[in-house]
């Protein structure tokens, strides 16, 4: 399935409503999320109202996107794999890694408290705010 047309950037607004999250995510005052398999073993984890504001925010501006996101998900390991990779991309590939998770944990739920747990989330946050200080 070839690409529906090419990524809508977010705007500085954007990418500072999303990096808004980068202090609560690296010093959280709360935990992510709770995972009770009494509640649902389908769907266990009850995220934290900041990782659903954050998810929300991830959405609304632009960081999750329409694209053949299973296709790229050979890349996208590359760089789960290998967090430094993550000092190298461009936004593009940032929104693809944000889509990725987003949409994955759609699927399997737990992936973003994966994601958050081994810092994967904060290391992309960080690239963010790398690449808006050189575009401002």
């Amino acid at each position: 399935m070839p690409d529906p047309a090419p990524f809508r950037l977010p705007t500085p607004d954007q990418i500072r409503a999303v990096l808004a999250f980068r202090p609560e995510i690296e010093n959280p005052a709360k935990p992510f999320y709770k995972c009770d398999p009494k509640i649902s073993i389908f769907e266990p984890y009850i995220y934290s109202d900041m990782v659903s504001r954050f998810l929300n925010a991830l959405y609304s501006n632009l960081f999750v996107q329409s694209f053949d996101w299973p296709a790229w998900s050979s890349q996208a390991q590359a760089y789960m794999s290998d967090p430094a990779r993550v000092g190298e991309a461009d936004l593009e590939t940032l929104i693809r890694l944000f889509t990725i998770i987003a949409r994955k944990d759609r699927f399997c739920s737990g992936t973003i408290a994966g994601f958050l747990n081994d810092g994967f989330i904060l290391v992309l946050l960080k690239r963010l705010e790398t690449l808006a200080k050189t575009k401002s």
